[in-house]
């Protein structure tokens, strides 16, 4: 019966738009949350100068006061970095760059997975390697190549030069990030600002739950209130337009649920409707030879309950399909707008659960409507009916 395929059509549209939709979404922003988290960090301490000025101030917070904050229930790691604002010039251009000095302690993993080419600078806060990680995107603008020699020129006091060697070369798709850092060891860009072992830009702290970000923030900044010169940013603070394009994605996957969700009701409510004026003249024998309203309404609701199910294993398979090509990685986005070379998609079971749930939940409600037209057809008129 066309009626009933349309509604399962429907319905089976309506979940597979769902699903994709909360999945492409929900891996977008956990996999660009990761890309931020992982290169910089859940939250920073840092000298409150260094909020308004470009230029790195140094700070040093005692060893216990560390143990502290590494000690919080919350925090997964914490390391220490330096930074220096300077130029890297070639023959045919030069362009600002941020020297991030990192040490033995600091997590790499993140920076290892976004090697392109050749391997981490020596990090250490005891001796200079003269390595340094640059970014692919400045690669390519400078033709610097693996291997290659490069000059930097810092400025103080004094101009400042350092030569480096290229030992590797990375792309993370930020380009807040890859247009402007480069890697090397803390000791160099200690070196550089003329600070001591002791002393560094921030201190990055790794959290193990997001969701109390900003609790585990406030602990962090009683830990250090004593020294007026420090202050706390997280990173939805650090890079407000990138979570701020997340926050954008929330409200266009509820358009799409909202609008998907009405196709499903629409779709099943049409063809049941369709149905009962079909079968208007059966209606009425079977009420003029005694069959109760109530076991009438049961019969299209039986109807509907299997239309209802088949519309949503289907819509899950094609749902499901769609995800599994999305995680095959064949399509393909432009970094530059998306961040990302690849769809991600992502769906926990708690995001499957509630689509199908509210789903089911809401046309059985909304069932409510078509079949309440049997207690309005009268038996004599019904079975005229033609």
């Amino acid at each position: 019966m066309p009626a009933i395929t349309i509604a399962i059509a429907g319905i089976a549209l309506g979940i597979a738009a769902m699903l994709i939709s909360v999945a492409i979404v929900v891996g977008f922003k956990q996999n660009v949350s990761n890309k931020v988290n992982g290169f910089a960090s859940d939250i920073e301490v840092l000298n409150i100068h260094s909020l308004q000025l470009p230029e790195a101030y140094p700070i040093s917070i005692p060893q216990n006061l560390q143990e502290k904050i590494s000690n919080l229930e919350n925090v997964l790691h914490i390391q220490r970095v330096s930074q220096k604002n300077g130029v890297i010039k070639t023959h045919e251009n030069f362009s600002s760059v941020t020297l991030r000095g990192l040490d033995e302690n600091y997590d790499t993993n993140f920076l290892k997975q976004h090697i392109v080419e050749g391997k981490l600078p020596t990090l250490s806060s005891d001796s200079s390697s003269n390595e340094i990680l640059i970014s692919k995107q400045i690669a390519q603008r400078h033709s610097i190549k693996l291997g290659d020699k490069i000059y930097a020129y810092f400025f103080s006091e004094s101009i400042k030069t350092r030569r480096f060697n290229v030992v590797g070369i990375y792309e993370t798709h930020l380009k807040q990030f890859d247009a402007n850092f480069a890697i090397t060891d803390r000791y160099t860009v200690n070196k550089l600002n003329n600070w001591n072992k002791n002393q560094f830009s921030q201190l990055d702290i790794k959290i193990r739950d997001k969701d109390i970000l900003e609790d585990t923030q406030y602990e962090v900044g009683k830990i250090i209130i004593a020294q007026p010169d420090l202050s706390t940013l997280n990173s939805r603070e650090h890079y407000p337009q990138i979570y701020s394009w997340l926050d954008m994605l929330d409200l266009n996957v509820w358009v799409i649920l909202i609008l998907m969700l009405g196709v499903a009701v629409f779709t099943m409510i049409s063809g049941i409707l369709i149905i009962i004026l079909e079968r208007t003249q059966t209606i009425g024998i079977l009420t003029a030879l005694g069959a109760s309203e109530t076991q009438l309404k049961n019969v299209f609701i039986q109807l509907s309950l299997k239309i209802m199910l088949k519309g949503i294993i289907i819509g899950n398979i094609i749902g499901g399909a769609l995800i599994l090509l999305c995680k095959s990685n064949i399509i393909s986005l432009d970094p530059e707008t998306y961040y990302l070379n690849k769809v991600p998609a992502i769906l926990t079971i708690e995001h499957w659960l509630v689509v199908n749930i509210a789903t089911m939940c809401i046309i059985m409600a909304t069932l409510l409507i078509p079949t309440h037209i049997i207690s309005k057809i009268q038996p004599t008129k019904a079975i005229k009916f033609d």
